[in-house]
């Protein structure tokens, strides 16, 4: 699926080391595979402000960010502003000289975040939608929609 959405667009690129890997896969495992394919280049770890809110959570979080930079998005119904709680955070002096407002770890790493237009859309909401008999469409691209619905992904059990 993720193929399928993301074929139009050169600038994105599939891995599938995650699903390649034996057992539970851990973000720290995943991102020091990928410094190793991606030797030189630093990586930024894209996510939601909710998922980074539950970092702490993590397998080995005070490991991941030593590893990467994050670029942080406002996401339904959290605030980015809701970062200042995280226990990561060296400082709350933003520095926002090229636009983009950027805080630093304790790690050293930075944390961009970015303020975009929140579309409340997540894997958990399409697939209890799904679930629900109500339509997906716009939510994704129109090909991973014809893919869920042909394969019958995430109906009822019952």
């Amino acid at each position: 699926m993720v193929r399928m959405a993301i074929e139009s667009n050169p600038f994105f690129e599939l891995s599938d080391i995650e699903c390649k890997r034996q057992g539970i896969s851990y973000t720290l495992h995943t991102l020091k595979e990928l410094r190793q394919i991606w030797h030189g280049t630093e990586l930024v770890f894209i996510m939601g402000i909710d998922s980074f809110l539950e970092l702490p959570l993590w397998y080995k979080p005070e490991e991941i960010v030593e590893l990467t930079d994050f670029a942080i998005m406002n996401r339904p119904p959290h605030s980015i502003t809701e970062i200042y709680g995280s226990p990561y955070l060296k400082t709350t002096e933003m520095d926002d000289s090229d636009g983009i407002i950027t805080l630093e770890l304790v790690s050293g790493r930075k944390v961009f975040l970015l303020e975009v237009q929140g579309l409340d859309i997540s894997a958990s909401r399409i697939r209890q939608k799904v679930r629900n008999g109500e339509s997906i469409k716009y939510l994704l691209p129109e090909s991973v929609e014809l893919y869920i619905i042909s394969k019958g992904l995430y109906k009822r059990a019952d």
